[in-house]
């Protein structure tokens, strides 16, 4: 599975080495999509944990975006925390960007909405790095649940091999969270055939992966980990290994 090393759209994300890792939005180059996100709702609650097979509608009514986040929306504490994900360097762990902030052994990681106990959540922050500034991913007239999570859609650039994407996400009931991404059903179905075309296709899907939210309104950013096992192999390159490529 691809997996991705920038979320494409309309802003810069990476700012000169010694500065924010994050910079000011642009028309163009490699940031974080702002804007409407496509999404769908889960109508089966059975079928959602992997989010393979479950069975799914397009939204009849409301809207799902990510946008610059209304800061008087969240307390002086919340604020506090954000501002430190948002300030860490290119090189900092989510870990790392949290500090004292929060405690991180309240951090649960899920898998659609299935809650992953297996995993050392700690141990896992300490790998991951940001794709992305937190910003608002807000949806009006449709609320996600549980029962009847919202998938959000998000595209991306420059994917490798070596990458696992997730969504930090401050969820109203359980706080910060990881929500693990998944690589949209068609890309699999796609990957045999593009291995015996000499040429193929560019192809947009191949750039996207699937979340499961489900709570409301809330902070959230884009992070990534490097499959160990995969680092040497990777078509590309991520911000942090490009970044001590060039020292």
């Amino acid at each position: 599975m691809r997996r991705v090393i920038a979320a494409v759209v309309t802003g810069a994300m990476i700012m000169a080495m010694g500065t924010s890792v994050f910079a000011l939005p642009s028309a163009t180059g490699g940031g974080a999509q702002q804007g409407d996100i496509p999404s769908e709702q889960v109508v089966d609650k059975n079928q959602v944990e992997d989010l393979e097979g479950a069975e799914v509608k397009p939204l009849e009514e409301g809207t799902v975006t990510w946008e610059e986040l209304a800061r008087e929306n969240y307390t002086e504490e919340e604020l506090k925390i954000i501002d430190s994900l948002n300030d860490a360097g290119a090189d900092a762990t989510v870990k790392e960007a949290f500090g004292d902030l929060v405690d991180i052994k309240s951090i649960k990681l899920f898998e659609g909405t299935e809650e992953d106990k297996e995993v050392n959540v700690e141990e896992l922050l300490e790998k991951l790095h940001f794709l992305s500034p937190v910003w608002e991913l807000k949806f009006d007239g449709v609320e996600p649940t549980k029962e009847n999570p919202v998938i959000c859609t998000f595209t991306a650039n420059n994917l490798t091999e070596d990458m696992d994407v997730y969504m930090l996400y401050m969820c109203s009931e359980d706080g910060w969270e990881l929500l693990k991404a998944e690589e949209p059903e068609e890309n699999k179905e796609e990957e045999s055939t593009e291995e015996s075309s000499e040429e193929p296709e560019e192809n947009e899907k191949k750039n996207q992966v699937k979340i499961a939210i489900h709570s409301g309104s809330a902070p959230a950013a884009l992070v990534y980990g490097l499959e160990d096992e995969m680092a040497e192999e990777a078509e590309g390159t991520s911000p942090v290994v490009a970044e001590e490529t060039e020292e």
